[in-house]
């Protein structure tokens, strides 16, 4: 998943916006507040009940942003991340404490995932198990940037989002490096290999029971010749993918920050790495091969915005849509017209995948993840958008699209990044 900023309450908040069925704002001439449905209350939080309207709670908003952004777990000295860098990596999974597990449960709410009281801590031995072995796993290469900045690895259950990278920032004056912890949603892992989960995941892409045609679907393979995909490769394709976000942390150089992501990003932000009189398109190397950096002016600052390196059609459906997964509106989502076209374009593109088109910092992630699941370890990648047809016994792949990028000439400019990025 993305890289999830410890702002992004704050920003929901200023945009006084509603939140569906679970967590709404309200303003009043008093004071802004937060209305809850009744049987859910934020006494957790120590915010004082203002008043009861019928079945709402009411609780002041100042208090909750407070508490939510202000949380002990936000931070490097909280009692499980406490002194967590000096132990190996291998040794950073914890266990999900009371305090860990009401932060979740807001952040459940705000993102309007309503069954937030069945947040639990994940003891299954099978699946602590496949976490630590996808932790020792890590390829070393990963290690050196990610070491100082990787303070742990949780399991939950019980959450509405797949995982995210939680950051943790120093508490005042501290020696305390900046850096993230993981935290996954073991729902989504119980009893799915890679496979399994990756077609899942590509299918909330995509809209085809509800176009009206559900002979078609989609199905991805993530494995090594001969070898049936696992839990265990699940979990490394997962850990990878995260830890990437935190390799751009520690080498902040690698494409622009987190909060310009589909965004112009200002001149500002490529004077931080460039060298005088140095083309701004080119100080940041990992976007040259997929992206466009279209000139404008923001604000009276001259900028760039980020444009995707596709086919002219794939350009046209993305014009009217945005790459969006786990979303539940119908009309949100690539018809199988669509689905089509992206897929076949992508052929011709130096993204890995689709999940790697969202963005630039998910175009890194998902990068560096076939970097070394599919160059270095020797997985073969492809995902297929299928049709039933007639009578026959199995859909026909009418597009298939495979990861190609490590041998297209193309891509060359990128491979190289990746090499001289991990280079022993």
């Amino acid at each position: 998943m993305e890289w999830i900023s410890s702002s992004r309450w704050t920003s929901i908040l200023k945009q006084s916006v509603t939140v569906t069925a679970c967590l709404f704002l309200a303003h009043t001439s008093r004071a802004q507040v937060v209305e809850l449905p009744s049987k859910i209350e934020l006494a957790f939080t120590g915010c004082p009940l203002i008043e009861t309207r019928g079945e709402l709670y009411i609780y002041s908003k100042d208090c909750v942003e407070t508490f939510y952004t202000e949380h002990p777990s936000n931070y490097t000295n909280f009692n499980l991340w406490n002194n967590a860098t000096e132990r190996p990596i291998g040794e950073r999974l914890h266990v999900a404490n009371l305090e860990l597990l009401q932060y979740l449960a807001l952040d459940n709410l705000i993102y309007d995932y309503p069954h937030y009281e069945n947040i639990q801590a994940v003891s299954d031995p099978v699946l602590v198990a496949g976490a630590v072995e996808a932790i020792k796993s890590l390829p070393p290469e990963m290690e050196r940037y990610i070491n100082k900045h990787f303070y742990g690895f949780i399991l939950v259950s019980g959450v509405g989002w797949t995982g995210f990278a939680m950051p943790v920032r120093p508490l005042g004056v501290s020696t305390d490096e900046p850096g993230a912890v993981i935290i996954l949603n073991a729902d989504n892992f119980q009893g799915r290999n890679l496979d399994e989960w990756l077609t899942f995941r590509e299918e909330t892409a995509f809209n085809f029971g509800e176009a009206g045609d559900s002979r078609y679907s989609v199905r991805v393979k993530y494995n090594r010749p001969g070898k049936p995909s696992t839990l265990a490769d699940n979990f490394q394709h997962f850990l990878i993918h995260e830890t990437a976000h935190l390799v751009a942390t520690a080498r902040p150089n690698i494409h622009p920050d987190f909060s310009f992501r589909n965004k112009a990003v200002p001149m500002s932000e490529f004077e931080k790495w460039g060298q005088p009189g140095q083309d701004p398109r080119t100080v940041f190397r990992f976007l040259q091969p997929s992206w466009w950096l279209e000139s404008t002016t923001i604000d009276g600052e001259k900028a760039f915005i980020p444009r995707r390196k596709v086919p002219h059609f794939v350009s046209n459906v993305l014009k009217s849509k945005r790459i969006r997964f786990y979303g539940t509106d119908p009309s949100l989502k690539f018809s199988p017209k669509e689905a089509k076209k992206l897929y076949l374009g992508m052929n011709s593109t130096c993204f890995p995948s689709l999940y790697a088109m969202m963005d630039y910092t998910e175009d890194f992630a998902e990068t560096v993840t076939h970097y070394f699941m599919t160059k270095k370890l020797g997985y073969i990648y492809t995902t297929e958008i299928l049709l039933e047809h007639g009578n026959r016994p199995k859909p026909k792949p009418v597009v298939r699209f495979r990861d190609n990028l490590w041998s297209d000439p193309r891509c060359r400019e990128k491979v190289r990044f990746m090499d001289s990025l991990f280079s022993k």
